[in-house]
Parts: C-alpha cells; structure tokens; sequence
C-alpha cells in the first residue's frame, strides 16, 4: 500500500495532527548530530536530571538526559503550543512543503501509515490519498 500513496501536498495532515506529534530519542539524537538547533528550539523536552523531572528546550538537551516525552511544535520565546509546525510553508500554487523533509520526526516520516506499514484509517477525512488507498484495497 505504501507504494501507491502519493503525497498531494495539501498540508492538512500537517496542519491538523502538528498539535499531537512527539519527537523520539532518536530524533533529537539525530538533529543534535545534524547541529538543527533551528528545529530542536521548537521542542519541549521532559527529562529526568539529578533524580528530578523537568522541562526544556530541545537546544538545552544532552544525551545523558533521560527523556520521558518531546512535545513538537513550541514557540522558543514563550515555550506557547504553535498550532502548526513551524516548518510547514504554503507555497504560491496554494501546496505545501516541508522545510525539513529531509530530517523531518520519525512520526512525519511514516505518514499516513502506523508502525506495522497500514495506512491509518482514523485520518481518512482528512487526506484525500488516503480515502482513495482505503477505497481501493476494500
């Protein structure tokens, strides 16, 4: 199923589900490595430090933090919950792009799909491409 779904670039999904993504360990090792303070400011990092829990910028992040939760998408200035992701950008012919494709969080990666590779049938109001897949494979 994956090989038949082609991104439409409409941004819905991206618009709708930004207030509800997580980044993994994973994620923020790699934009660490990658030095993408630019993405890691707009995380909000609950972390275990001296046998006590606390909250930080993803920029503040090491490695021998032990991470509970990375909550995507927070303004750096006001740590204030950003409705969509700030690396979502609306281009003239009304798509959108991701900014940070590249190295986007792994939740980003494997969309509209779940972790066992099926298309997520909870969103199918939202993207187009996915209610054509669903149609297609009933």
């Amino acid at each position: 199923m994956k090989d038949n779904f082609e991104c439409q670039r409409c941004g819905k999904c991206c618009r709708r589900f930004s207030r509800s993504l997580e980044a993994t360990e994973e994620d923020l090792i790699r934009w660490k490595k990658e030095k993408r303070n630019d993405i890691l400011a707009y995380i909000l990092v609950c972390v275990v430090r001296n046998k006590e829990v606390d909250w930080i910028r993803g920029d503040e992040w090491k490695e021998k933090d032990a991470v509970i939760v990375a909550d995507l998408w927070f303004d750096p200035n006001t740590e204030a919950e950003l409705i969509v992701c700030p690396f979502l950008k609306k281009e003239k012919d009304n798509r959108f792009v991701c900014l940070i494709h590249d190295t986007k969080p792994g939740e980003c990666k494997v969309f509209p799909f779940d972790s066992k590779g099926n298309v997520r049938k909870d969103i199918d109001d939202v993207c187009y491409e996915v209610r054509r897949l669903l149609k297609t494979n009933d």
